[in-house]
């Protein structure tokens, strides 16, 4: 499942995932803000790992802009041998996560609008790792 894209709107998504949930998560949980580091800052910088497009997933199904069906379904894009299903996933990803950044701001643990989400609990859970 580990995708090499090559559109640069979809690099610029990558790197955008990782800065975003790099700030969140480095004042919840060390481990897994130096995991963000590695991708946002350190030596993976530009690396893609399924793991960014999921917890973005999960953060849009936990604000309600798309269905656990939706990601379920974009998983299985992702998952596709077909590399145009990857690049159609990445592309939907990105529509939604503007929304959500046009509508509710940033990700950031001073934004009112996300207090309600416990970041390791709803976003980079265990769950990411393990069940999918």
């Amino acid at each position: 499942m580990i995708k090499n894209f090559s559109d640069p709107k979809i690099k610029k998504l990558i790197k955008d995932i990782c800065n975003e949930h790099w700030e969140v998560a480095k004042s919840n949980d060390s481990n897994i803000g130096y995991l963000w580091y590695m991708y946002a800052a350190g030596t993976k910088v530009g690396t893609f790992r399924p793991f960014i497009f999921f917890a973005e997933l999960n953060l849009l199904v936990k604000t309600g802009y798309i269905t656990e069906e939706a990601m379920n379904n974009m998983f299985g894009m992702l998952d596709s041998s077909d590399e145009d299903n990857a690049n159609l996933m990445a592309l939907a990803l990105l529509t939604f996560r503007n929304n959500r950044i046009k509508n509710l701001g940033v990700y950031t643990l001073d934004n009112d609008k996300y207090k309600e989400i416990d970041y390791i609990r709803d976003v980079m859970s265990t769950y990411l790792f393990t069940g999918r």
